[in-house]
């Protein structure tokens, strides 16, 4: 999915997303949490996954 996709489908911007990524700012559980819809990724799998600093698809259960 493009940065343009996920800012269609998440209905957050493109220049909020970008600052996300680089970790400029933080984002309310709110712009989490429609991100993670937009992937169609649960919000506790994004949350696990980035506390344990690896890919979505490696997370402990």
């Amino acid at each position: 999915m493009t940065l343009d996709g996920l800012a269609e489908r998440s209905g957050v911007s493109r220049r909020m997303l970008i600052e996300i990524e680089q970790g400029r700012v933080n984002c309310t559980i709110g712009v989490l949490h429609a991100i993670a819809h937009a992937v169609n990724v649960p919000l506790g799998r994004l949350a696990q996954a980035a506390c344990a600093d690896g890919p979505i698809g490696e997370v402990p259960r």
